[in-house]
């Protein structure tokens, strides 16, 4: 039957005609589980990743978000945009659905600066003045304090201002430029090379063909040259010539690369009552790369467990040292197939042999009776007795 209600059998005696009644009654659980779902925060310049979890007062439930691993919760997003969770109860398999939207904020804020002259061998200083129309901005000028504004300069050359968005944390810069009515002494300057997971420091060095010049990198002590930095970006060093005052600046662009290596984990399959072991095999497009499985010897890929949980592997860039991690989910099913088994009858004078039969509900069953052929069912006997069958 399909449907919930009472249902009612009726067993009549052959020999005398005598009946006897029972009322079943079926019932039905269809009830959907409750399910909130919501998003940790809004996706900002500051905030690129929020979180989305599921949540719910049924128990037996799990979650699946479209997109990501089923039964991964809470998951974690970087784009704006709805995304969808679907909560199973387990017991029954009744699901709810629940749409979550992630909204994003990365307005750049509006900004305006400009220097108040040119420098000349005489004007030895301008003043640069940032603003914006968008509230809530801080601006910082680099080679100056954060905030202050208007600031003043007595080299030629780019200088570049950055208004933030204290809410948002996002960014707008402007460069303003700087001439001067002088003959700037040359100059050169250059990173020892780029940034990465490994190599965490890099030297930049300034160089000039110009006699009597100093050299004074922007954040370091004016003369020190060659300086030491661990973070990329734009450095700025400034060339002065000690006869005329005269000054060169140059932009040393320091570039990282600890870019994750690209990472695939996956498990060969399920445990199961015939399984009882899987592999769990990582790889990856991105060139030397090593794996390390956790709890295993390190460099040993793949591996083999027997257990079901959470399995992380390792991914190592050995050019740069930078490294991605992969969960693998194992799962077991070692459930029991249902069994129904019942005799066509009694034995009797009359009735020297009734049938056993065997039934599931349950796919893919295989019945054995002790005593008969492995397979073989419904089977006759002719004894009284217990009969053990095996799905």
């Amino acid at each position: 039957v399909s449907s919930e209600g009472e249902y009612i059998v009726t067993a009549t005696n052959a020999a005398t005609g005598c009946t006897s009644q029972q009322t079943v009654l079926v019932t039905a659980d269809r009830t959907k589980p409750e399910l909130q779902a919501a998003a940790s925060g809004t996706i900002t310049c500051d905030v690129t990743e929020v979180t989305l979890t599921a949540t719910s007062m049924t128990p037996d439930v799990t979650f699946s978000w479209e997109g990501f691993t089923a039964g991964e919760n809470p998951v974690s997003v970087s784009s704006e945009g709805e995304y969808i969770v679907t909560a199973t109860n387990t017991i029954t398999g009744c699901t709810s659905q629940q749409t979550v939207l992630v909204t994003a904020d990365r307005t750049k804020p509006e900004l305006q600066a400009a220097a108040s002259g040119t420098i000349t061998c005489d004007v030895t200083e301008v003043t640069f003045t940032a603003t914006s129309m968008t509230p809530d901005v801080t601006f910082s000028w680099e080679g100056f304090t954060a905030g202050e504004n208007p600031v003043s300069v007595s080299s030629e050359g780019e200088y570049i201002v950055t208004a933030t968005n204290a809410v948002t944390g996002c960014t707008s810069q402007q460069t303003v430029l700087v001439t001067a009515d002088r003959t700037k002494p040359e100059l050169q300057a250059a990173a020892s090379g780029t940034i990465t997971c490994d190599v965490t420091e890099v030297t930049l060095t300034a160089t000039s063909i110009t006699p009597n010049v100093s050299f004074s990198w922007i954040g370091f002590t004016a003369g020190e040259n060659p300086v030491n930095v661990s973070s990329e970006g734009e450095y700025i060093v400034t060339a002065t010539n000690a006869a005329t005052g005269c000054t060169s600046q140059q932009t040393v662009l320091v570039t990282a690369d600890r870019t994750k290596p690209e990472l695939q984990a996956s498990a060969s399959g399920t445990i199961t009552c015939d399984v009882s072991e899987v592999t769990l095999t990582a790889t990856s497009m991105t060139p030397d790369v090593t794996f390390s499985w956790e709890g295993f010897t390190a460099g040993e890929n793949p591996v083999n467990v027997s257990s079901e949980g959470e399995y992380i592997v390792t991914a190592t860039n050995t050019a740069t040292g930078c490294t991605s991690q992969q969960t693998v989910l194992v799962t077991a099913d070692r459930t029991k197939p249902e069994l129904q088994a019942s005799a066509s009858g009694t034995i009797t004078c009359d009735v020297t042999e009734v049938t056993l039969t065997a039934t599931s509900m349950t796919p893919d069953v295989t019945f054995s009776w002790e005593g008969f052929t492995a397979g073989e069912n419904p089977v006759n006997v002719s004894s009284e007795g217990e009969y053990i069958v095996t799905a």
